[in-house]
């Protein structure tokens, strides 16, 4: 599951009888082995632009006070 509001995602997996969860961040790369492909984590959100969060002075390009 990609993020809408940031690069990330969550990556559900079977491992076995188990289940996995990973969290990627933006420098990850997401790893898909049963297709043989890897692919950065920011090429899925490229050209995509982001909201600053709420009280999220430095996103908006201000240093905090």
């Amino acid at each position: 599951m990609l993020e809408q509001d940031s690069v990330g995602a969550t990556v559900h997996a079977r491992a076995g009888d188990a289940r996995k969860h990973e969290i990627l961040v933006a420098d990850s790369v997401l790893s898909l082995p049963e297709i043989g492909i890897e692919l950065p984590l920011a090429e899925l959100h490229e050209g995509l632009a982001f909201e600053p969060e709420l009280g999220d002075e430095t996103s908006a390009g201000r240093s905090p006070a």
